[in-house]
């Protein structure tokens, strides 16, 4: 917009308002039907008590949809004026079952009711996913449970460098210890099960690679 004093609210859009309107219509996104692969919906729904634990509460509700964050947002100068631009940056979540080209023209039929709002796409690395029933989950929880844990397959809700695999059709998944304060202050893991992760993962490249 072209701003000006904000004791002239009458003769400019306040793009920081607009902003606002856009990102509580963003938040609406995470009611996009997701339509799961059977197995994987299957796995799901088994392990909603173990994702829970692992992801925090709510996390295994989360899984299911796709999920809305405002990283970022810029905008204004001063409390009184009304600012000539306002940019922020969002971050889309989308669980297996959904594509960016489900997605997009959700977000440009919200921009598009605002005007002089835009957007562009800077990221996408997936949704990407290997079967829960694959041979190396199979193998990962069997070399888990000799040391008395029996996990279940769960969805993540961060990436990983398993992207650069799955993306050549290697199916890949991560055995890693209880997060705790993800992205907080004083995040951490517990030792002894960081060392239970090492053995497993040990004993599974040795399974997978000699069988």
């Amino acid at each position: 917009s072209k701003g000006g004093h904000g004791a002239y609210p009458h003769l400019s859009p306040n793009p920081i308002k607009i902003a606002a309107k856009i990102i509580t219509d963003l938040e609406t996104l995470n009611e996009t039907p997701v339509n799961y692969p059977p197995n994987l919906r299957k796995a799901i729904d088994e392990g909603r008590e173990e994702a829970e634990k692992a992801l925090g509460t709510g996390g295994a509700d989360v899984m299911r949809r796709l999920s809305v964050n405002i990283g970022t947002i810029m905008g204004g100068v001063k409390i009184n004026v009304i600012p000539r631009e306002c940019s922020f940056e969002v971050d889309l979540r989308l669980p297996p079952g959904l594509s960016k080209e489900d997605v997009l023209p959700r977000v440009r039929a919200i921009i598009e009711r605002h005007p002089g709002a835009s957007f562009e796409e800077t990221r996408y690395d997936g949704p990407l996913w290997s079967p829960p029933d694959g041979e190396m989950a199979g193998i990962i929880r069997g070399n888990s449970r000799l040391f008395g844990v029996d996990p279940k397959p769960i969805v993540s809700l961060g990436g990983s460098d398993l992207k650069f695999w799955r993306s050549h059709g290697v199916p890949s998944y991560y055995y890693g210890p209880m997060n705790h304060g993800m992205g907080t202050v004083d995040e951490y893991v517990e030792v002894d099960e960081f060392m239970h992760v090492v053995k497993v993962h040990l004993l599974s490249a040795y399974d997978f690679l000699t069988g």
